[in-house]
Protein backbone atom coordinates (compact mmCIF):
# COMPACT_ATOMS: atom_id res chain seq x y z
CA UNK A 1 0.00 0.00 0.00
CA UNK A 2 0.97 3.66 -0.19
CA UNK A 3 1.92 5.19 3.16
CA UNK A 4 2.53 8.79 4.20
CA UNK A 5 4.83 9.29 7.19
CA UNK A 6 5.08 12.84 8.53
CA UNK A 7 8.11 13.68 10.66
CA UNK A 8 10.03 11.07 8.67
CA UNK A 9 13.28 13.00 9.03
CA UNK A 10 13.26 12.53 12.80
CA UNK A 11 14.27 9.74 15.14
CA UNK A 12 11.03 7.77 15.41
CA UNK A 13 9.64 8.87 12.04
CA UNK A 14 12.69 7.63 10.15
CA UNK A 15 12.35 4.20 11.79
CA UNK A 16 8.73 4.07 10.64
CA UNK A 17 9.47 5.07 7.07
CA UNK A 18 12.43 2.69 6.87
CA UNK A 19 10.42 -0.20 8.28
CA UNK A 20 7.44 0.35 5.96
CA UNK A 21 9.81 0.38 2.98
CA UNK A 22 11.36 -2.89 4.16
CA UNK A 23 7.84 -4.37 4.43
CA UNK A 24 7.29 -3.64 0.73
CA UNK A 25 5.12 -0.53 0.97
CA UNK A 26 5.45 2.64 -1.14
CA UNK A 27 6.40 5.37 1.33
CA UNK A 28 6.08 9.14 1.05
CA UNK A 29 8.41 10.61 3.70
CA UNK A 30 7.47 14.18 4.62
CA UNK A 31 9.38 16.52 6.95
CA UNK A 32 10.84 20.01 7.08
CA UNK A 33 14.38 18.64 6.87
CA UNK A 34 16.25 15.39 6.19
CA UNK A 35 19.94 15.04 6.99
CA UNK A 36 22.20 13.01 4.71
CA UNK A 37 22.30 9.83 6.86
CA UNK A 38 18.49 9.72 7.02
CA UNK A 39 18.20 10.35 3.28
CA UNK A 40 20.52 7.39 2.70
CA UNK A 41 18.40 5.13 4.94
CA UNK A 42 15.21 6.24 3.14
CA UNK A 43 16.56 5.90 -0.39
CA UNK A 44 13.56 3.75 -1.30
CA UNK A 45 11.04 6.43 -0.31
CA UNK A 46 9.66 9.51 -2.04
CA UNK A 47 11.18 12.24 0.11
CA UNK A 48 9.26 15.52 0.38
CA UNK A 49 11.22 18.20 2.26
CA UNK A 50 8.70 20.92 3.03
CA UNK A 51 6.64 22.51 5.79
CA UNK A 52 3.78 20.27 6.84
CA UNK A 53 0.66 22.24 5.93
CA UNK A 54 -2.42 22.07 3.71
CA UNK A 55 -0.58 23.47 0.69
CA UNK A 56 2.17 20.83 0.85
CA UNK A 57 -0.29 18.01 1.50
CA UNK A 58 -2.49 19.15 -1.37
CA UNK A 59 0.31 18.33 -3.81
CA UNK A 60 0.63 14.71 -2.64
CA UNK A 61 -0.92 11.66 -4.26
CA UNK A 62 -3.55 9.66 -2.32
CA UNK A 63 -2.37 7.06 0.20
CA UNK A 64 -4.06 4.24 2.11
CA UNK A 65 -2.31 4.81 5.45
CA UNK A 66 -1.22 8.05 7.12
CA UNK A 67 1.12 7.95 10.11
CA UNK A 68 1.45 11.41 11.62
CA UNK A 69 4.66 11.45 13.62
CA UNK A 70 5.77 15.07 13.17
CA UNK A 71 6.25 16.82 16.51
CA UNK A 72 8.34 19.42 18.28
CA UNK A 73 9.60 18.20 21.66
CA UNK A 74 12.04 21.07 22.25
CA UNK A 75 10.97 23.51 24.99
CA UNK A 76 9.02 26.38 23.34
CA UNK A 77 11.18 29.16 24.80
CA UNK A 78 14.30 27.65 23.22
CA UNK A 79 12.62 28.00 19.82
CA UNK A 80 11.34 31.51 20.54
CA UNK A 81 7.74 30.30 20.82
CA UNK A 82 5.09 30.93 23.45
CA UNK A 83 3.35 27.90 24.94
CA UNK A 84 0.18 28.75 22.99
CA UNK A 85 2.15 28.97 19.74
CA UNK A 86 3.76 25.63 20.51
CA UNK A 87 0.38 23.95 21.07
CA UNK A 88 -1.12 25.63 17.98
CA UNK A 89 1.79 24.36 15.88
CA UNK A 90 0.97 20.76 16.81
CA UNK A 91 -2.80 21.08 16.46
CA UNK A 92 -2.70 22.90 13.11
CA UNK A 93 -0.38 20.26 11.63
CA UNK A 94 -2.60 17.46 12.92
CA UNK A 95 -5.76 19.03 11.48
CA UNK A 96 -4.12 19.58 8.09
CA UNK A 97 -2.82 16.00 7.93
CA UNK A 98 -6.12 14.53 9.12
CA UNK A 99 -8.02 16.59 6.51
CA UNK A 100 -5.67 15.27 3.82
CA UNK A 101 -6.19 11.69 5.01
CA UNK A 102 -9.97 12.00 4.83
CA UNK A 103 -10.00 13.82 1.50
CA UNK A 104 -7.68 11.34 -0.22
CA UNK A 105 -9.66 8.34 1.01
CA UNK A 106 -7.07 6.85 3.37
CA UNK A 107 -8.35 3.83 5.29
CA UNK A 108 -6.32 4.38 8.45
CA UNK A 109 -4.89 7.37 10.30
CA UNK A 110 -2.33 6.86 13.08
CA UNK A 111 -1.26 9.82 15.20
CA UNK A 112 1.78 9.31 17.42
CA UNK A 113 1.32 10.52 20.97
CA UNK A 114 3.47 10.11 24.06
CA UNK A 115 3.56 9.03 27.68
CA UNK A 116 4.45 12.70 28.27
CA UNK A 117 0.69 13.34 28.59
CA UNK A 118 0.97 11.87 32.11
CA UNK A 119 1.97 13.91 35.14
CA UNK A 120 4.29 12.46 37.77
CA UNK A 121 1.33 12.00 40.13
CA UNK A 122 -0.73 10.05 37.61
CA UNK A 123 -1.02 6.32 38.18
CA UNK A 124 0.24 4.08 40.97
CA UNK A 125 2.39 1.34 39.43
CA UNK A 126 1.44 1.45 35.74
CA UNK A 127 0.10 4.02 33.29
CA UNK A 128 -2.86 2.56 31.37
CA UNK A 129 -5.20 3.96 28.73
CA UNK A 130 -7.76 4.68 31.47
CA UNK A 131 -5.25 6.49 33.70
CA UNK A 132 -6.17 10.22 33.80
CA UNK A 133 -3.55 12.28 31.95
CA UNK A 134 -2.83 15.53 33.80
CA UNK A 135 0.59 16.80 32.64
CA UNK A 136 0.66 20.55 31.98
CA UNK A 137 3.82 21.28 29.95
CA UNK A 138 3.25 22.77 26.50
CA UNK A 139 4.32 19.56 24.80
CA UNK A 140 2.10 17.44 27.06
CA UNK A 141 -0.92 19.66 26.47
CA UNK A 142 -0.26 19.67 22.72
CA UNK A 143 -0.19 15.89 22.60
CA UNK A 144 -3.34 15.60 24.72
CA UNK A 145 -5.13 18.16 22.54
CA UNK A 146 -4.20 16.16 19.44
CA UNK A 147 -5.55 12.97 21.01
CA UNK A 148 -8.86 14.70 21.71
CA UNK A 149 -9.04 16.03 18.15
CA UNK A 150 -8.42 12.56 16.71
CA UNK A 151 -11.14 11.07 18.92
CA UNK A 152 -13.58 13.85 18.06
CA UNK A 153 -13.06 13.83 14.31
CA UNK A 154 -13.05 10.07 13.76
CA UNK A 155 -15.95 8.83 11.63
CA UNK A 156 -16.95 5.76 9.65
CA UNK A 157 -14.91 6.82 6.60
CA UNK A 158 -11.55 6.44 8.33
CA UNK A 159 -10.18 4.57 11.32
CA UNK A 160 -8.21 6.90 13.59
CA UNK A 161 -5.74 5.82 16.27
CA UNK A 162 -3.76 7.84 18.78
CA UNK A 163 -0.79 5.64 19.65
CA UNK A 164 1.01 6.58 22.84
CA UNK A 165 4.69 5.69 22.87
CA UNK A 166 6.86 5.39 25.95
CA UNK A 167 10.66 5.80 25.92
CA UNK A 168 12.11 4.79 22.52
CA UNK A 169 15.76 3.95 21.91
CA UNK A 170 17.62 2.75 18.86
CA UNK A 171 20.47 3.30 16.41
CA UNK A 172 21.19 6.57 14.62
CA UNK A 173 19.80 8.72 17.43
CA UNK A 174 21.01 12.30 17.39
CA UNK A 175 19.83 15.74 18.45
CA UNK A 176 18.00 17.96 15.97
CA UNK A 177 16.25 21.32 16.30
CA UNK A 178 12.79 19.87 16.90
CA UNK A 179 14.12 17.19 19.28
CA UNK A 180 17.15 18.52 21.09
CA UNK A 181 17.11 16.08 24.01
CA UNK A 182 18.09 12.50 23.19
CA UNK A 183 16.99 9.44 25.16
CA UNK A 184 18.51 8.41 28.46
CA UNK A 185 19.92 5.29 26.78
CA UNK A 186 21.72 7.41 24.18
CA UNK A 187 23.11 9.80 26.81
CA UNK A 188 24.45 6.91 28.86
CA UNK A 189 25.87 5.15 25.80
CA UNK A 190 27.64 8.36 24.74
CA UNK A 191 29.08 8.83 28.24
CA UNK A 192 30.34 5.24 28.35
CA UNK A 193 31.84 5.60 24.87
CA UNK A 194 33.85 8.54 26.18
CA UNK A 195 35.05 6.44 29.14
CA UNK A 196 32.87 8.36 31.59
CA UNK A 197 30.76 6.75 34.32
CA UNK A 198 27.02 6.26 33.92
CA UNK A 199 25.25 8.55 36.36
CA UNK A 200 21.73 7.53 37.39
CA UNK A 201 19.75 10.53 38.61
CA UNK A 202 16.37 8.87 39.22
CA UNK A 203 17.14 5.31 40.32
CA UNK A 204 13.58 4.42 41.35
CA UNK A 205 12.03 5.38 38.01
CA UNK A 206 10.76 2.50 35.89
CA UNK A 207 10.43 2.90 32.12
CA UNK A 208 9.02 0.72 29.36
CA UNK A 209 11.80 0.86 26.77
CA UNK A 210 10.90 0.08 23.14
CA UNK A 211 13.42 -0.54 20.35
CA UNK A 212 12.64 1.98 17.61
CA UNK A 213 13.03 -0.34 14.58
CA UNK A 214 10.24 -2.53 16.04
CA UNK A 215 7.62 0.22 15.74
CA UNK A 216 6.64 -0.06 12.05
CA UNK A 217 6.06 -3.81 12.34
CA UNK A 218 4.10 -3.32 15.56
CA UNK A 219 1.90 -0.64 13.97
CA UNK A 220 1.19 -2.85 10.95
CA UNK A 221 0.32 -5.72 13.31
CA UNK A 222 -1.96 -3.39 15.25
CA UNK A 223 -3.77 -2.26 12.09
CA UNK A 224 -4.25 -5.87 10.99
CA UNK A 225 -5.68 -6.89 14.35
CA UNK A 226 -9.27 -8.13 14.47
CA UNK A 227 -11.55 -6.91 15.83
CA UNK A 228 -10.21 -3.54 14.70
CA UNK A 229 -9.05 -1.11 17.37
CA UNK A 230 -9.40 2.68 17.32
CA UNK A 231 -9.04 5.54 19.79
CA UNK A 232 -6.15 5.80 22.27
CA UNK A 233 -3.82 2.84 22.66
CA UNK A 234 -0.49 2.33 24.44
CA UNK A 235 2.05 0.75 22.09
CA UNK A 236 5.01 -0.53 24.05
CA UNK A 237 7.23 -3.58 24.22
CA UNK A 238 6.06 -3.90 27.80
CA UNK A 239 9.56 -4.55 29.15
CA UNK A 240 9.86 -2.24 32.14
CA UNK A 241 13.12 -1.78 34.02
CA UNK A 242 14.26 0.64 36.71
CA UNK A 243 16.82 3.31 35.86
CA UNK A 244 19.13 1.81 38.51
CA UNK A 245 18.97 -1.64 36.91
CA UNK A 246 19.40 -0.29 33.38
CA UNK A 247 22.31 1.95 34.34
CA UNK A 248 24.11 -0.89 36.11
CA UNK A 249 23.58 -3.25 33.18
CA UNK A 250 24.84 -0.74 30.60
CA UNK A 251 27.84 0.05 32.78
CA UNK A 252 28.73 -3.63 32.92
CA UNK A 253 28.40 -3.98 29.14
CA UNK A 254 30.60 -0.92 28.57
CA UNK A 255 33.18 -1.60 31.27
CA UNK A 256 32.58 1.67 33.11
CA UNK A 257 31.35 2.46 36.60
CA UNK A 258 27.77 3.29 37.52
CA UNK A 259 27.01 6.02 40.07
CA UNK A 260 23.66 6.56 41.78
CA UNK A 261 23.33 10.29 42.25
CA UNK A 262 19.76 11.31 43.09
CA UNK A 263 19.02 14.54 41.26
CA UNK A 264 17.39 17.32 43.22
CA UNK A 265 13.75 17.50 42.14
CA UNK A 266 13.92 14.21 40.25
CA UNK A 267 10.60 12.38 40.29
CA UNK A 268 9.83 8.69 39.96
CA UNK A 269 8.62 7.82 36.46
CA UNK A 270 6.18 4.97 35.84
CA UNK A 271 6.04 2.59 32.87
CA UNK A 272 3.16 2.34 30.45
CA UNK A 273 1.25 -0.81 29.68
CA UNK A 274 -2.00 -1.54 27.87
CA UNK A 275 -5.32 -2.92 29.00
CA UNK A 276 -6.60 -2.96 25.40
CA UNK A 277 -4.01 -5.33 23.96
CA UNK A 278 -1.38 -7.72 25.28
CA UNK A 279 1.84 -6.13 24.00
CA UNK A 280 3.88 -9.35 23.93
CA UNK A 281 1.18 -11.11 21.89
CA UNK A 282 0.98 -8.30 19.34
CA UNK A 283 4.56 -8.34 18.08
CA UNK A 284 7.89 -10.12 18.51
CA UNK A 285 9.65 -7.21 20.23
CA UNK A 286 13.43 -6.97 20.39
CA UNK A 287 14.52 -7.81 23.96
CA UNK A 288 16.11 -4.90 25.78
CA UNK A 289 19.42 -6.72 26.24
CA UNK A 290 19.69 -7.38 22.48
CA UNK A 291 18.68 -3.84 21.57
CA UNK A 292 21.28 -2.33 23.90
CA UNK A 293 23.94 -4.59 22.43
CA UNK A 294 23.09 -3.30 18.95
CA UNK A 295 23.28 0.31 20.14
CA UNK A 296 26.68 -0.17 21.71
CA UNK A 297 28.05 -2.08 18.70
CA UNK A 298 27.07 0.88 16.52
CA UNK A 299 29.46 3.10 18.47
CA UNK A 300 32.46 0.80 18.12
Amino acid sequence: MRVLVTGAGGFVGSFLAEGFIAAGHAVVALDRAFDLPVRARLSGATIVEATINAETLGRLEPVELVVHGAAVTTVPSVLGLSEIEHIRLHCNALLDVLAYARECGARDFVSLSSSAVFDTVDGIDLLLETTPANATSAYSLAKRACEILVETLENDSIRALSVRLGPVYGPSERSRQSRQNVSLVRRWADAASAGEPIVVGSPDSRRDWTYGPDLPGAILALLARQPAVAGILHLTAGEAVSDAELGAYMATLCGVSCHIQQERGAVRRLPMSSERITPRELYDWTPLELGLTKILEEQQ
